[in-house]
């Protein structure tokens, strides 16, 4: 495995709930085409998704915790999915584990790989399985990748890629700017962002063991975090009230 160079990427996201479909809009459209990495947290703290540009060049896919990638059996390879394609537990399931995508001619991204859909699945803190779908597109050469949405069963069980559902939408919660810095960092990092409520701050490790919280008053906030005595590693930090929500990674050299 390479060694992981990470910065923080600002996205807005807007999540919404379909009925049982979680669904989540990428917006802007992220398009990653330096060293650095795209996350996705169906359940922070506990699970992720990671996709990565390397400049050999490569894209390549990675889980953490209990998230598993939709592969093909016939390549050993993560499939690439069209819209409709079904993501069901009778797939073939495997952590990603630096997988390619697109690397030097060899993966099922190299080619017709725009606007495709990469099947997942995760659990949270129980024996169910959630599968979901992540839209994006690998640039030719593997020159770029851009992620564009993704969605959830939040009732567990399978889904289409690109399946939004059609009734019952809940609420609209936004995913606001979150800035980490430095980042890695070896003694301590200090946070800004701007919050219109009451807050809650949550630091959990990769193995979803919480490491730190704190409570936060809306406004503006550059709280320092002191990290010297965790070990090293990445911890995922969620700020979250009642009608926006903050995530970010911090990486403890």
């Amino acid at each position: 495995m390479k060694k992981i160079l990470f910065t923080q990427l600002f996205v807005l996201l807007a999540t919404i709930s379909f009925g049982q479909i979680n669904y989540h809009d990428i917006n802007p459209d992220t398009t990653v085409n330096t060293w650095n990495a795209f996350v996705i947290q169906p359940t922070p703290g506990s699970t992720d998704i990671v996709i990565w540009w390397h400049p050999s060049p490569e894209v390549v896919i990675q889980t953490h915790g209990n998230a598993e990638i939709l592969f093909e059996t016939s390549s050993a390879l993560p499939a690439k999915l069209n819209a409709g394609d079904s993501i069901a537990p009778s797939g073939h399931w495997i952590a990603g584990d630096y997988d390619a995508l697109s690397s030097g001619g060899t993966g099922n991204w190299v080619t017709n790989a725009t606007d495709k859909y990469i099947g997942f699945r995760f659990k949270n803190s129980g024996n169910t399985w959630y599968y979901g779908w992540l839209k994006m597109s690998v640039g030719a050469g593997a020159s770029s990748f851009t992620v564009k949405e993704w969605a959830y069963n939040s009732a567990g069980g399978k889904i289409n890629a690109g399946q939004v559902g059609t009734t019952g939408i809940g609420t609209i919660t936004q995913m606001k700017p979150l800035s980490i810095y430095p980042n890695p960092a070896t003694a301590q990092v200090q946070l800004q962002y701007q919050a219109e409520e009451n807050t809650v701050m949550t630091i959990t490790n990769t193995t979803g063991n919480v490491v730190k919280t704190m409570e936060l008053p809306k406004g503006n906030h550059n709280p320092v975090v002191e990290i010297g005595d965790w070990a090293a590693g990445i911890y995922y930090l969620t700020i979250r009230g009642t009608e926006s929500n903050f995530a970010g990674t911090i990486i403890k050299q």
